[in-house]
């Protein structure tokens, strides 16, 4: 009887729980709570909800309680049947025996009305060694065998020797090219690639090694954000490589090639770039996908309208010039 009214009491706690969290479930998740010395499991912090969040998981750097960290966090992110599944993995070991706690952890989540610190529950893990068989007792470890030396085993070596062979004559080339005068590649001169064509290349350099795609999300945003920098600043002359988010806003206000509709794009990547670099904030892969079309969307917008200006000024300075010559040859006449 008392088991059955204790079950009852607990899911009235966790349906109260969830209705004060505006469905929000959460929890942390270990392979196992028994594994062997040295063994790897994945300890996993979730949320849950039916809208979406931002949400800053527990960081540990070097180990969670007593457990080392192998690697982690890798961050993940999943909109199903109208659901939104957050997770964060750690890979963990322990070199010793007995029992671990993990202790709770607190996950952050913003959003408006409601407590944006979540308590994890601990987890107990009990770590064992291997057994002894008993009869065969320990045995000792035998030495080394000779065996003859393979192709497999004496090709570093050989790499090493070409790699050092290779250096010395790149050494040797770089010393002739100097005393003859010339240039160790080529020309001096560089050719310099127009803006927009550099700004191209970066996209599709991002796009290729799918960054955010292997949840890595901050390089991704740092590399999107500097490719925009690098366009306005050569593009329009705004001064954004050393700039912040700020001061580049007001640039563009003063800058006629970049029309509402661009502003407001850049206004909101280089928010949500920064929340990604500085606070952690785990994007969706709708909202990655959004940013990285819309930037070249962006790009390609400002681009255009900068050549059409450019046009104009031509056009102006055309007729201009036409229409003193028409000028100068009436006083020619008349004089």
């Amino acid at each position: 009887m008392f088991r059955r009214v204790a079950i009852l009491l607990f899911f009235i706690v966790v349906a109260v729980k969830g209705a004060t969290a505006q469905d929000i479930e959460y929890g942390v998740k270990f392979d196992s709570t028994h594994m062997l010395i040295g063994d790897q499991q994945n300890l996993t912090y979730i949320v849950k909800s039916q809208i979406p969040l931002n949400i800053i998981f527990p960081y540990h750097e070097k180990s969670i309680g007593d457990l080392e960290i192998i690697s982690g966090p890798e961050l993940d992110s999943l909109h199903e049947k109208g659901a939104y599944t957050y997770t964060q993995t750690y890979k963990v070991t322990t070199f010793d025996t007995g029992l671990f706690v993990i202790p709770p952890q607190s996950i952050q989540i913003a959003l408006d009305g409601f407590n944006n610190s979540l308590t994890t529950d601990s987890i107990m893990v009990a770590v064992s060694t291997f057994e002894v068989d008993k009869e065969k007792g320990l045995i000792d470890i035998e030495g080394p065998m000779d065996a003859p030396v393979t192709f497999r085993e004496a090709l570093p070596y050989i790499l090493y020797s070409l790699l050092g062979l290779a250096l010395i004559a790149g050494i040797i080339y770089v010393i002739m090219r100097r005393k003859s005068g010339k240039p160790i590649l080529g020309s001096n001169v560089e050719p310099s690639i127009p803006p927009y064509q550099a700004a191209l290349q970066g996209m599709r350099s991002i796009d290729e090694r799918k960054l955010w795609q292997a949840g890595n999300e901050k390089e991704f945003y740092t590399e999107l954000t500097m490719v925009l920098r690098e366009y306005l600043d050569g593009e329009l002359g705004l001064q954004c490589m050393e700039s912040t988010s700020v001061e580049i806003l007001g640039y563009l206000k003063q800058c006629q090639a970049v029309d509402e509709r661009s502003r407001i794009f850049i206004e909101e990547m280089l928010s949500s770039a920064d929340l990604v670099k500085f606070a952690k904030m785990t994007p969706l892969q709708d909202e990655n996908y959004n940013f990285m079309k819309g930037t070249g969307d962006t790009i390609d917008r400002i681009h255009s309208q900068v050549v059409a200006i450019e046009q104009a000024k031509a056009e102006q300075a055309k007729a201009e010039s036409e229409t003193e010559s028409v000028t100068e040859e009436k006083e020619e006449q008349n004089g």
